[in-house]
């Protein structure tokens, strides 16, 4: 209950801040951002952003075997992003998860969402430090020593990545299963739930090996869709009126996909990305109000895309029991 209670009163605080700021940047200045988007912006701001979302539901039907469509994947993923939005540490993953369990096992639909996770601990910062190296090589026109702490930044982004390849060998998933059980928190066929979760560590380490070129086609299906996000980015501040040269856009998108990593760590999303767009504008001496209404833009933009996707899952039939491997653990 204090849980609950903790993340709610985050959850509202991180609202007021939002409100705040809009309120300290002035609501005549937020509405002249959105009117210099305009519809027709708007419209190309949605295609990119769904263009986005389909190929991170693409790269999850190589992640998950199963006879799941795109269209159900582009929904699920929808779903997930947004659950992601207003409940903390990632909890959208689960709910995925629990999606994909209606067309593939158990043992299927935790591995494959692992593994999509697992990938994308690698494409995320690697696209940020493609941005990075564009931006240095094109010119980028802030502080040096600002963009040289992205840089490091970019760098250290892909301890994750190493994290979880170091959880996967020592086969963490079998670990905390036997610990679970050890003390009693597992009570019925205890063996049996600590087997699969030894045979989930074995899937994810050899899926490489198995199945390569499905690990290749969901690093290429994710970095594409990061592509688009850089994209979007980039054409949003274009829209708002900032003439910002490629490079500079380019370090920015760094910097938010670093920052990004920083906001999944605490227990709200909405408010405080958009506070970590004001602030990074301000740190590289950029218009920091403009950081915050572009973060807001981008918000909405992934709002409305991914809730036009996941409102599908309410529509969709769900699927026969003979649509479904047999379930696993």
């Amino acid at each position: 209950m204090k849980k609950k209670l903790y993340r709610l009163v985050f959850f509202f605080l991180a609202l007021g801040l939002l409100f705040w700021l809009l309120n300290h940047i002035g609501w005549d200045k937020t509405g002249n951002a959105f009117a210099a988007v305009g519809l027709s912006g708007a419209l190309i701001l949605l295609a990119l952003g769904m263009a986005e979302n389909i190929c991170d539901a693409l790269a999850y039907r190589f992640a998950v075997r199963g006879d799941i469509s795109l269209f159900r994947l582009l929904s699920y993923n929808g779903v997930g992003a947004i659950v992601n939005v207003f409940i903390p540490w990632e909890a959208g993953e689960v709910v995925k998860g629990a999606l994909f369990k209606q067309h593939v096992s158990t043992r299927e639909a935790i591995s494959g969402t692992v593994l999509w996770n697992y990938i994308f601990k690698i494409t995320r910062p690697l696209a940020a430090l493609i941005a990075v190296a564009v931006a240095w090589i094109l010119g980028h026109g802030a502080s040096s020593y600002v963009t040289t702490i992205i840089t490091i930044a970019s760098i250290v982004a892909f301890l994750p990545y190493f994290l979880m390849r170091i959880l996967l060998r020592i086969g963490v998933a079998g670990m905390t299963a036997r610990f679970l059980s050890w003390v009693r928190v597992f009570r019925k066929d205890p063996e049996r739930i600590i087997a699969a979760a030894r045979e989930l560590d074995s899937s994810l380490k050899r899926f490489w090996k198995e199945r390569p070129a499905d690990f290749i086609m969901v690093l290429v299906c994710q970095l594409v869709a990061r592509s688009a996000a850089w994209i979007c980015w980039t054409t949003t501040i274009w829209l708002v009126g900032l003439d910002y040269s490629f490079g500079l856009c380019a370090m920015i998108f760094a910097g938010l996909s670093i920052a990004n990593y920083i906001v999944m760590l605490g227990p709200a999303k909405l408010g405080v990305g958009e506070g970590a767009g004001y602030l990074l504008f301000q740190i590289m001496g950029l218009d920091a109000d403009m950081g915050l209404i572009i973060f807001l833009i981008m918000r909405l933009k992934a709002l409305i895309t991914n809730g036009a996707a996941g409102l599908a899952v309410f529509v969709l039939p769900v699927p026969k029991a003979s649509e479904k491997t047999a379930d696993q653990p």
